[in-house]
């Protein structure tokens, strides 16, 4: 389990900002997806 204050750092900003971004196509976002679950 993460801390809560962690999470609160890494996915309010990932969820807000980059998902509800409005000019952000489905595509855009699966490759954010991909390419933060693929970081080492």
């Amino acid at each position: 389990m993460v801390a809560p204050a962690l999470e609160h750092y890494t996915q309010d900003p990932l969820l807000g900002d980059v998902w509800k971004r409005p000019g952000l196509a489905p595509r855009d976002r699966s490759i954010v997806t991909v390419a933060v679950l693929a970081k080492p």
